[in-house]
């Protein structure tokens, strides 16, 4: 299989990039008869090695990582005290498949081989026939590219879990009971602060890839760490010096401290967790239901924000356990290797059972308490959450009783309204009864003030009414005059009922449509211009009406 099989164009860099390196741990030694390859060129060390405290009390190396500290076993160190980095030891940057070639044609005892990466979200800064040289140089396991899978270029994180632990015997020799070493590949994820200068996100999920190689029958180690941080890739350095000095170190003294460093630090992560939650729960404390408290509900009903802090406590959770199960098959595979080999002694043997071992169960346990750590801050800010949630909803249920005494106050006054309406109505209706009772008497009273109504005196002085023949004329103007009058009522009523004219005007409109478009049609024919059609106009019409 090769490592190289699949899409790797996110993962790695351009093969022409200038920016393409392998950083490889060396000492400084003088050419063999000047045989440098025709493309290479002496380069200066991407970094020297600094040295980092260790003390030497009875055969265990102490380590400093930031704030954390981690004892490892040695079989023999042949000084005492505070040590330091050689200097003939540093990290010479390899930036072609020729320099990496000319470095490793000899053989060595220790070999350690480095991949930085700019940020957690860019390509790691090697190209992929670098990195193809070293695989098939090293001899790497093609599982090694599923642990650096999602190294590359990303927009998010698109695996929180860490990769999965593969630990594997190498194949002895045959007729041999012993074992020939064993070949070791994992992922870390491990917190630091950013440079952001957000106080909320104060701290970003970073990553490490491990790689380690020990062949027993070749007396050769093989490490490649990937996208390492600062202090890591000291304590390679110191590490790599003790190699030199002729001590007998278990490289499995190094996983702890690899793991002891990724497990470190996740405890001021979680305490920078637990103030916010703590921060949360003083404010919705202090909060009451109708926002008369000391702080309204809005302030402290931030769920946007607590959704966040739950999903960095689940991430936190994902990544701690899957930390464990690879602490678990790490220290599985420890104890297998020690039993199946023969190469140590019993002493050395006893001695790694008594560090190696104990520190891989304490970290386990280390895990354990942060993990616990984790679940209770999960179930404060579950209780955090459901309290604002309740909050809010009495805050609704207010908020509807309010509405409720709102709505009853309305319903009062639309009631008073009511009332009134009704009584000005039935003053409207006495009034009308009043003008039908008054109305035939007013009517007769004004004919009779007419024209066609006249008094003649006649002998003996008595007062005769006479009604003038043409009497009929009031009955032929005022008739029509009433009929037309319920008419336009009737039309105006109408109109605003449906929006529709009557007939007759829908008909008035379309003639005067038909001769608008007909005088169009005449100018168009005069000016050259093809008329339209009389039924074309007329349908034109219709749909316009």
């Amino acid at each position: 299989m090769n490592l190289l099989a699949t899409n790797t164009t996110a993962l790695f860099l351009p093969q022409d990039s200038p920016l393409s390196q392998v950083e490889l741990l060396i000492r400084d030694r003088k050419p063999h008869h000047n045989q440098h390859p025709k493309d290479w060129s002496p380069t200066e060390p991407a970094s020297k090695g600094i040295p980092l405290a260790r003390h030497q009390v009875e055969n265990k190396a102490e380590y400093e990582l930031g704030e954390s500290k981690v004892t490892l076993s040695t079989a023999a160190v042949q000084t005492s005290g505070p040590q330091q980095c050689d200097p003939g030891s540093q990290w010479l940057p390899l930036n072609n498949p020729a320099e990496m070639e000319w470095h490793l044609r000899d053989d060595h005892q220790f070999r350690a081989f480095v991949i930085r990466q700019k940020n957690s979200h860019s390509r790691l800064s090697v190209s992929k026939d670098l990195f193809g040289c070293l695989s098939s140089k090293c001899g790497l396991s093609a599982q090694f590219q599923q642990v650096i899978a999602y190294f590359g270029s990303r927009d998010f994180e698109v695996e929180v879990a860490t990769p999965r632990l593969r630990f594997a015997r190498l194949k002895p020799p045959r007729l041999s009971a012993s074992s020939n070493g064993f070949e070791c590949m994992y992922g870390l994820r491990f917190v630091q602060l950013n440079n952001k200068g957000d106080p909320l996100r104060m701290y970003s999920l970073r990553q490490l890839a491990v790689y380690n190689k020990e062949d027993v029958g070749r007396n050769l180690a093989t490490w490649l760490l990937v996208a390492p941080p600062l202090n890591v890739t000291i304590a390679f350095n110191e590490y790599f010096e003790m190699q030199n000095t002729g001590a007998s170190m278990n490289p499995f003294g190094v996983h702890v401290l690899l793991f002891h460093f990724a497990i470190s630090s996740w405890r001021p992560y979680l305490v920078h967790l637990a103030e916010e939650v703590h921060q949360h729960a003083n404010t919705v404390l202090l909060a009451a239901p109708a926002g008369h408290g000391p702080i309204s509900l809005n302030k402290c009903g931030d769920m946007q924000r607590l959704k966040l802090l739950g999903d960095a406590m689940l991430d936190a959770t994902l990544t701690l356990s899957t930390t464990r199960d690879a602490l678990n098959h790490l220290t599985a595979g420890y104890t297998h290797y020690v039993i199946w080999t023969d190469v140590q002694d019993e002493v050395a043997v006893d001695e790694f059972e008594d560090d190696v071992y104990h520190q891989l169960l304490e970290l386990s346990r280390e895990v354990d308490w942060l993990l616990q750590q984790t679940d209770g801050m999960r179930q404060k800010l579950l209780g955090i959450s459901h309290l604002v949630s309740s909050f809010m909803s009495l805050g609704n249920g207010l908020a509807l009783e309010d509405l409720g005494k709102e709505a009853r106050e309305e319903n009062s006054h639309i009631r008073n309204l009511t009332q009134k309406s009704t009584q000005d109505a039935a003053a409207v209706k006495v009034l009308t009864i009043m003008m039908l009772v008054y109305l035939p008497a007013t009517v007769v009273l004004n004919f009779f003030s007419t024209s066609f109504v006249d008094n003649n005196t006649s002998a003996g002085s008595s007062r005769n009414l006479i009604i003038l023949a043409n009497w009929w004329i009031f009955v032929v103007i005022s008739v029509p005059l009433t009929v037309l009058t319920f008419y336009v009522w009737w039309v105006f009523a109408g109109l605003q009922a449906t929006g529709k004219y009557p007939p007759w005007w829908r008909k008035i409109a379309r003639m005067k449509l038909i001769f608008r478009a007909r005088t169009t049609s005449q100018t168009d024919e005069e000016n050259g211009i093809d008329p339209v059609s009389t039924a074309a106009t007329i349908a034109i019409c219709d749909e316009k009406l």
